[in-house]
């Protein structure tokens, strides 16, 4: 009697060991999570001189500055999908980005790059060198909408040339009023302009360059390279003659 009564403790007390064996094992610790270690910054892009075998460039060791030069201050957004961007940042050793995209830079700061125009005609600068910072943008000034011509706005307008026709004659005046009208109306004698119907091909020298787009905004001297910039585009010398057409 007395054995039966012993038997169903001895059951629950095995069945809650079991239970507890069965159950999710804890994982507390007591310690926390320790963070990955966040990956090393991507090395700067090496420098490569625009033109092998001339001396090397000196170091400069100065603060981190961006100063853009080309495109200049005001200039509209160009008409090509691609341009020109050189400067300096003030020191060597930097790390630059132009709208995210990593741009050499010398060992002396200055920099030099041909980038797609970004849509909204604005350039993100960014340059790093240890602990310093520095960033600066660029706006392009829009473009100017091309204006209608007098005949294009007269043919809307519907004052053409039927309209013209059928409108009467002024009155002829005097011969001398006419003559002295005729002189103080007299446009003045534009000045002479560069050719525009002269292309540019590689292999033309500096002064065939005057005659057919005239003088630069401004000349950049990279080495035995010259650089002319207008706007929009840009045309790079060696030797004195056209090497490349940007």
């Amino acid at each position: 009697m007395s054995v039966r009564y012993l038997r169903t403790p001895l059951v629950a007390l095995a069945a809650a060991a079991l239970a507890g064996a069965c159950g999710p094992a804890s994982t507390s610790t007591g310690l926390s999570p320790v963070p990955a270690p966040a990956p090393p910054p991507a090395a700067p892009p090496v420098y490569v001189p625009l033109t092998p075998g001339l001396p090397p460039i000196p170091a400069v060791e100065g603060t981190l500055a961006i100063r853009l030069v080309a495109p200049e201050p005001g200039q509209s957004l160009p008409r090509r999908d691609s341009t020109f961007l050189y400067g300096s940042v003030g020191t060597g050793g930097a790390a630059l980005t132009v709208d995210g995209t990593p741009v050499p830079v010398a060992p002396n700061g200055a920099f030099i790059a041909y980038l797609p125009v970004p849509a909204d005609g604005v350039w993100r600068l960014e340059a790093a060198k240890g602990a310093e910072r520095a960033s600066t943008t660029y706006t392009y000034r829009p473009r100017a909408a091309a204006q209608p011509s007098r005949a294009d706005t007269a043919t809307e307008a519907g004052t053409g040339a039927d309209t013209a026709a059928a409108r009467p004659a002024p009155a002829a005046a005097p011969a001398a009023s006419s003559a002295r009208k005729a002189v103080a109306s007299a446009p003045a004698e534009p000045a002479p302009a560069a050719s525009s119907n002269v292309e540019l091909k590689k292999g033309m020298t500096e002064a065939e360059v005057v005659r057919a787009l005239g003088q630069p905004r401004r000349k950049i001297g990279l080495g035995e390279r010259t650089v002319w910039s207008y706007d929009g585009f840009s045309v790079t010398f060696s030797g004195g003659k056209v090497s490349e057409l940007n």
